[in-house]
């Protein structure tokens, strides 16, 4: 009987935890959302560069000082260091 006392108990104090568990648990949804949002936009925006600079001649990225070789890891690692 002891232990029906002490459960019953704890369901009813709980329900105070679980609303500030929810909306905790929003705010960090909310947060991650944003985040991936802006990811997404600065990712979209790199890939349109890309194409841009694909383009381009080979004597014109190297005027540029990029290497066709490796045109998508700078921009992808400027997109980075843009986000940071």
């Amino acid at each position: 009987m002891k232990a029906y006392t002490s459960l019953s108990q704890i369901g009813t104090g709980s329900s105070s935890i679980t609303h500030g568990s929810l909306a905790a648990s929003l705010q960090s949804l909310k947060a991650f959302v944003a985040t991936w949002r802006k990811t997404c936009t600065r990712y979209r925006e790199a890939a349109a560069l890309y194409q841009q600079l694909s383009r381009l001649s080979d004597a014109e990225l190297r005027r540029r000082r990029v290497s066709r070789a490796t045109l998508a890891w700078d921009i992808c690692r400027a997109c980075d260091r843009a986000g940071a």
